[in-house]
């Protein structure tokens, strides 16, 4: 067998980073942090942890830079052996339950009152943490209650990563015509910029649906004494449509409401009953199931107000032409 002495190399740092991220993480998050799990290969690391909760961007910029500062700091890393119990009462780290020999490895990373990490390993490290270079964060996030996972590069890799942002930063500041120390607030003002749009969008659309509503009210048919309101109608989404089924509510006074829309290319139904009309038995649960159920959907709701979902858009006008008649039996 012959070593990749290359991928040996680019391992090594990141196991070294690994036992700095470990301490940074005690040192910034408290004692409480325990090794649950990590991944050393050629091109990043991965560090699983316990903690209850996750990681802000200001945890995770001091993690960061205490790890940095300790390999700017070009800490010596040596090793020696000690039997586990006296290792232990030193003060040495040992997690995730493994099973240690008698005598086990320990690796230290700076000397004296300026030791920083003190772990039971058996793996291989730099002989002085400044050969890590660099040590960037890629990703944090839950694994699971109370276990978290920082994933990250060293050396090189961290300078790959940079150069990538940096050509991203100067994409950006193209396309949005502004120096890269701008783009932040460029983007802040078209997200308001957007945000005021999206507002305004959406009152045009509540007046639009106002004004369909209202042109309704010349669509109110009796059926057996009772108003009813059947229609299709153009609404972008469920909550327009409940919209005006509560306008035409409050015009009407007692009426029972059944609208149809395509949204997203497929059917949706909503159905309203006044409590007037729920109390004698129009449940709009059970009748807009069964309107649904002709476009090939289904749904359900309350005795008031209900909500169903289709198949074929191409039957919602059908699937309304049967609220009369269900109305008419009493709600089916």
């Amino acid at each position: 067998m012959k070593v990749d002495a290359g991928r040996r190399r680019e391992s090594t740092r990141n196991h070294t980073a690994t036992h700095l991220l470990h301490a940074a993480l005690r040192q910034v998050l408290g004692q409480h942090v325990r090794q649950a799990g990590s991944l050393v290969a050629p091109d990043r690391l991965r560090f699983d942890f316990t903690h209850p909760v996750g990681l802000g961007r200001g945890d995770l910029h001091s993690i960061r830079d205490l790890v940095n500062s300790k390999i700017r700091s070009d800490l010596a890393v040596s090793n020696d052996s000690a039997p586990y119990r006296e290792a232990i009462n030193r003060g040495a780290l040992a997690f995730f339950g493994d099973k240690y020999p008698e005598v086990v490895r320990l690796v230290s990373m700076g000397e004296g009152d300026e030791r920083f990490s003190f772990e039971v390993c058996g793996g291989t490290h730099v002989g002085r943490t400044g050969e890590v270079w660099n040590f960037q964060v890629t990703d944090e996030g839950s694994i699971g209650s109370g276990l978290r996972r920082i994933e990250a590069v060293t050396g090189a890799s961290v300078q790959d990563l940079l150069v990538k942002r940096h050509d991203l930063v100067d994409e950006i500041s193209a396309q949005l015509k502004s120096a890269p120390e701008d783009i932040g607030r460029k983007i802040a003002a078209l997200m308001e910029e957007l945000e005021a749009e999206r507002r305004r969008g959406d009152r045009l659309e509540r007046d639009a649906g106002r004004r369909d509503a209202e042109a309704l009210l010349s669509q109110v048919q009796e059926v057996d004494g009772v108003k009813v309101v059947a229609a299709r109608v153009d609404a972008p989404n469920v909550e327009t449509m409940r919209e005006m089924g509560d306008l035409l509510k409050a015009k009407l006074g007692s009426v029972f409401v059944a609208l149809g829309s395509v949204i997203n290319d497929r059917p949706v139904f909503i159905a309203m009953s006044t409590p007037d009309l729920a109390a004698r038995g129009l449940h709009a649960g059970n009748i807009v199931k069964q309107v649904a159920q002709v476009a090939g959907g289904g749904g359900g709701g309350s005795p008031e107000m209900a909500q169903a979902g289709g198949k074929d858009k191409s039957k919602v006008s059908a699937a309304l032409g049967e609220v009369a008649r269900l109305v008419r039996e009493g709600g089916g």
